[in-house]
């Protein structure tokens, strides 16, 4: 027995049922989607808000490599910052004693 074929008035309405069900899906889903983005936002942005966070590996990332240039002007720019830093910390220990030496005659000038 030969299938009946349904006129398409009726193909039509049926097309149009699919459409309105499968947008109400669709529908649903993007609500979904948002409320799991929010939660990873929440999870991302407050680590220290008691929520436990699992260790993720990382992937082996391709070791850089460095001309001797580089190197040697990255060095060079390191012992500037250090020798920088040693110099103002040797200036605040010479104020220092010197501080203290002006304090120590003063003092012993009210105990006398």
């Amino acid at each position: 027995m030969p299938k009946k074929r349904l006129n398409t008035l009726d193909d039509a309405k049926i097309l149009q049922a699919a459409i309105a069900g499968l947008e109400v899906q669709r529908q649903q889903l993007d609500e979904q989607i948002a409320e799991l983005r929010a939660r990873l936002a929440a999870l991302t942005a407050a680590p220290s808000a008691g929520v436990r966070r699992t260790r993720v590996t990382r992937t082996a990332r391709k070791k850089k490599v460095l001309s001797p240039e580089a190197r040697r002007r990255i060095a060079e720019a390191q012992r500037r910052r250090w020798a920088e830093y040693h110099r103002r910390m040797a200036q605040a220990a010479q104020a220092e004693a010197q501080e203290a030496g002006e304090a120590q005659p003063s003092d012993q000038a009210t105990e006398a």
